[in-house]
């Protein structure tokens, strides 16, 4: 038969029902211990279960602080990078803007020069077969400008222009209303076209070669201004030309509207050129 009997928490089987005073004691005893050891266990479950929830925080809030210094890091990043990749791109887009604006100026001033030759050569071959009287008439108003307060003068000319030379010199108002006499003389080194105003003050050279390399100066001039507006302002007409010779054929030069401009500027200039050739000689 066995005895259960309790003691504190713990349930203890004896058998024949008989518990020795000895045994009693030391049964108790180790029941003590034994609870004890329970008791011992669970704190240490329990401090470990704490410990665990506090490095579990901790944890928790190290990936959580990292998290955010990966986002701001991130963040930082990608506005350094965008901003670095805007500014690589204004630097590439304004060299490419140099480029193509030094491009357009060197080309503008490659067909400005052109249409600034063909129109000196228009002009030249215009005066070249003007009436020599005409010629006279217009180196004497130039030279009036320049020479003043002049009584007396010699015009030396071309034996074979001498006539128109005389012709001219009549027609001249200062020599018509007796403020300035001129002597015409032809000279034989003097070959056609030629004019020498001889005077107190010196010699002035109003021939026609003269006046000739005067505009070829003063259209070169005309033809660098227009070029440098050109390439300042762009004119629409460019722009269409440029889509027209992307359409047609490459190999073949198309008239733009831009040459035309161009063409009517240098035109222009060139009755200014004119105006000036003889003051620029």
């Amino acid at each position: 038969m066995v005895v259960w009997f309790r003691y504190g928490p713990c349930t203890v089987g004896v058998e024949d029902g008989i518990v020795r005073a000895g045994d009693f004691a030391v049964l108790t005893a180790l029941l003590d211990a034994a609870q004890a050891l329970q008791t011992e266990r669970e704190q240490l479950i329990a401090g470990v279960e704490r410990e665990i929830a506090e490095m579990r925080s901790a944890a928790a809030a190290e990936v959580e602080a990292s998290l955010a210094s990966a986002r701001e890091e991130r963040a930082r990043g990608y506005a350094e990078g965008k901003a670095q990749g805007l500014e690589d791109a204004a630097a590439a887009w304004t060299q490419g803007a140099l480029q193509e604006a030094a491009s357009t100026q060197r080309s503008l001033m490659q067909q400005t020069k052109r249409l600034s030759h063909i129109v000196s050569l228009a002009l030249e071959r215009l005066v070249e077969q003007e009436d020599r009287v005409t010629l006279f008439n217009r180196a004497l108003g130039a030279i009036s400008k320049i020479v003043r307060d002049v009584p007396m003068a010699t015009l030396r000319v071309s034996p074979s222009e001498l006539g128109s030379a005389q012709s001219a010199v009549k027609a001249f108002a200062p020599c018509a209303v007796g403020r300035l006499q001129i002597e015409v003389m032809g000279d034989s080194a003097l070959g056609p076209g030629s004019c020498l105003f001889e005077s107190d003050q010196g010699v002035i050279d109003a021939g026609l070669k003269t006046q000739l390399a005067a505009i070829q100066r003063a259209m070169d001039r005309a033809a660098q201004r227009l070029a440098i507006e050109q390439a300042t302002q762009p004119s629409t007409g460019d722009v269409a030309g440029a889509a027209t010779l992307t359409r047609d054929d490459p190999q073949q030069p198309q008239a733009r509207d831009g040459d035309h401009e161009k063409l009517a500027g240098v035109q222009a200039a060139a009755a200014h050129a004119q105006g000036e050739a003889l003051d620029a000689a």
